[in-house]
């Protein structure tokens, strides 16, 4: 995922979460109350033997809403991830490419360098023409890489 895909995502959990929060109403109460409920409008437990002796019986209240809050929270959270990736990648090719002009990252880092490349198990092998400084391609292909992990690619 690139830079810019990352921060597409981020913006969407982040209005995800928006909307949840919206919804959340932490004044909203439902009483939530259990077993029967006899003529003088107190609760009976349903399993209780005793000849229909009432009792004041466990009502609880929740708050509906607050599935919003949990999901508010979750949106938040996904979007700072990818906030997080964006930043990460943006500092990954700034430290590779910070060295370079912008328009190195977009070309090829073997054009015009390379004699031979053979693919071997895990990778390739390639073979340099003889005036390359070898640990300046290096560098330089670890800004094309940078780049093109920012911008979605991998590999």
């Amino acid at each position: 995922m690139s830079v810019e895909q990352h921060r597409q995502r981020a913006d969407a959990h982040a209005a995800k979460a928006r909307r949840h929060r919206g919804r959340y109403d932490p004044k909203t109460r439902i009483e939530r109350n259990s077993g029967d409920l006899t003529e003088t409008g107190r609760w009976k437990r349903d399993y209780d033997d005793r000849d229909e002796e009432e009792y004041s019986w466990g009502g609880s209240s929740y708050n509906p809403s607050a599935r919003h809050l949990r999901d508010a929270r979750r949106h938040e959270a996904l979007a700072q991830e990818h906030l997080d990736s964006a930043r990460f990648l943006e500092r990954f090719e700034e430290a590779k490419c910070g060295a370079f002009p912008p328009e190195i990252g977009t070309q090829c880092p073997l054009l015009g360098q390379l004699v031979d490349g053979k693919g071997i198990p895990g990778g390739v092998r390639v073979r340099l023409a003889e005036d390359v400084d070898v640990d300046a391609a290096v560098e330089d292909m670890r800004c094309h890489v940078a780049f093109a992990r920012s911008i979605g690619h991998s590999g």
